[in-house]
């Protein structure tokens, strides 16, 4: 795959990603979840991509957070 290829997957891959800003959010399926169980973060910017997975920043979480280990709390 060359690199303009790769680069338009990556975007799309962001695209598809439905999680904005002001959604509030919870750690799923990963070490992090344990460790801040039953804490409900919100989302703060647009996902965007960062080494190939498709990232948030979360309102009091340092760093970014990969979506796909992040389940939206109903309201």
């Amino acid at each position: 795959m060359n690199s303009q290829r790769l680069i338009r997957s990556l975007r799309k891959s962001a695209e598809r990603c439905d999680l904005k800003p002001g959604d509030q959010v919870m750690m799923i399926n990963c070490p992090e979840a344990r460790k801040h169980q039953g804490i409900v973060w919100t989302v703060e910017s647009m996902p965007f991509m960062v080494c190939g997975s498709v990232v948030v920043m979360l309102k009091g979480y340092r760093g970014c957070f990969d979506a796909e280990k992040l389940g939206r709390v109903k309201s």
